[in-house]
């Protein structure tokens, strides 16, 4: 498995602090050369899930989500591309959309397994 793939393993499952990710994820330019990894509304769904138990703070998926959105070596699940899409916006850009909270994580949670 390459550097950067696993780079973008760790990213999408967001298995490290937010700062060790955005450091390995930095290494790398925006062009994919063809590695690409595949996001899942499980992903998306575990980094709440985390929030909402504590482990993570607003601002540590606020900052997770802006390292994954518009990366176009993550390709989202086919099927939830366009849910994964909007919520990753959301949670990049609370100033926008709204803040993060315990209810709204869990209505986005809801609302990626409902789709």
């Amino acid at each position: 498995m390459s550097d950067r793939k696993k780079a973008l393993l760790e990213l999408i499952s967001f298995s490290k602090p937010v700062d060790v990710l955005a450091n390995n994820i930095k290494q790398f330019d925006w062009d994919p050369d063809g590695v690409s990894v595949p996001m899942g509304v499980e992903h998306l769904c575990g980094v709440l899930l985390r929030y909402v138990g504590g482990e993570s703070t607003a601002q540590d998926v606020e900052d997770w989500a802006n390292l994954v959105e518009g990366r176009e070596d993550i390709d989202f699940e086919s099927s939830h591309a366009a849910v994964l899409d909007e919520c990753l916006y959301e949670l990049a850009n609370p100033d926008l959309t709204s803040a993060l909270s315990v209810q709204r994580a869990c209505e986005l949670i809801q609302l990626l397994n409902r789709d």
